[in-house]
């Protein structure tokens, strides 16, 4: 069984920002599985990591 993990992360942010955040959360054995856009109507475009672990 799998756990998951969603992490939205501005579409501003740079590279060195998105390697940060995934860096920092496969340290508690998170894995980065999915990147997916999201903007919501009249919102800011967000980037979603998704990530998963075993329980």
């Amino acid at each position: 069984m799998y756990e998951y993990k969603v992490i939205k992360v501005p579409s501003t942010a740079g590279s060195e920002d998105y390697e940060s955040v995934i860096n920092h959360i496969a340290e508690d054995g998170w894995r980065l599985t999915q990147v997916c856009r999201n903007q919501a109507l009249g919102s800011d475009l967000t980037i979603m990591l998704i990530f998963e672990r075993q329980k």
